[in-house]
């Protein structure tokens, strides 16, 4: 591409989605967009709006780098009210995983480091806001368990295209739930994580051991034994004694197994004779 030397790639990308937008009111076509946002990314670097332009704290370029991310996403529900589009746009705003581990963020006066590439709740439990002006009502907030395997069926639903009969998937729709209903509420969700199967050591969040988990709203169980109550102990710091453990603990560590013995073993893709660490117990 051909762009002036000061372009700014966030900026370019939703340029080019923003006539993508207005091609399709031109053409009165119907459009599904995936825009996977270069913000707020490392490294961390001033924006347009950025007071200092040589701004080298990574805090403070991340801070300015969720307020541009907000302009961008305004930039984009602009475009659709421009062209006539807004209330005929479902929305749906989220990321793929928790903070860089390198910034610490503020909560309700609680300091809370990044936990991006582990599995604790600071690196898996992500925004999910979804918008669609005159059918999903407003000021909802819904605490059901939600997997990325949910969008595609939830998206089929919303459109009110007949469901595809897909025996590989795992997704649940959760559409019910956008416009207000009880739905079908997961009472779990199984995770999977391994990166880098032949690094040459596990010991971070990019080299990481293959781990697989299954959590319902308070536990989580892995498949190394540990099991945590993520109410309590939100950075997994110290896995429940099972042997001492009350029985509402021990169906809750049956019931998660069991969601883990639904799936493989092990990744089927993987040449496991050159995996060099596993996923201890603490």
């Amino acid at each position: 591409m051909d762009l002036p030397e000061d372009s700014y790639g966030p900026d370019v990308c939703t340029g080019f989605l923003a006539d993508f937008i207005e091609s399709c009111a031109e053409t009165d076509t119907p459009f599904l967009a995936y825009y996977p946002m270069i913000l707020v990314h490392d490294p961390f670097l001033p924006t347009p709006n950025s007071k200092d332009r040589d701004e080298t704290g990574d805090k403070k370029n991340f801070i300015d780098m969720v307020h541009y991310m907000d302009t961008l996403v305004g930039r984009l529900v602009d475009t659709l009210e421009a062209n006539g589009l807004r209330d005929n746009t479902l929305i749906i705003f989220t990321a793929d995983n928790g903070t860089n581990k390198n910034i610490v963020s503020e909560f309700k006066g609680q300091l809370l480091p990044g936990g991006k590439g582990f599995t604790r709740d600071h690196g898996t439990h992500v925004p999910l806001v979804a918008n669609w002006p005159g059918h999903i009502p407003a000021n909802q907030v819904n605490r059901d368990l939600v997997a990325f395997s949910d969008f595609f069926p939830t998206m089929v639903e919303a459109t009110g295209l007949p469901p595809n009969n897909i025996s590989d998937a795992d997704g649940v729709s959760f559409w019910p739930q956008c416009l207000g209903e009880r739905g079908d509420p997961r009472e779990w969700i199984y995770g999977y994580y391994f990166p880098h199967p032949y690094a040459k050591k596990f010991n971070d969040s990019n080299n990481h051991p293959e781990v697989r988990y299954a959590r319902d709203q308070r536990y989580k169980f892995y498949d190394n034994g540990d099991l945590y109550d993520t109410q309590i102990d939100v950075m997994e710091t110290k896995a429940i004694d099972l042997e001492r453990a009350a029985p509402a603990l021990k169906q809750a560590r049956q019931k998660l197994q069991a969601a883990l013995d639904s799936y493989p073993r092990q990744g089927t893709q993987i040449d496991h004779s050159k995996v060099r660490g596993v996923y201890q117990p603490k």
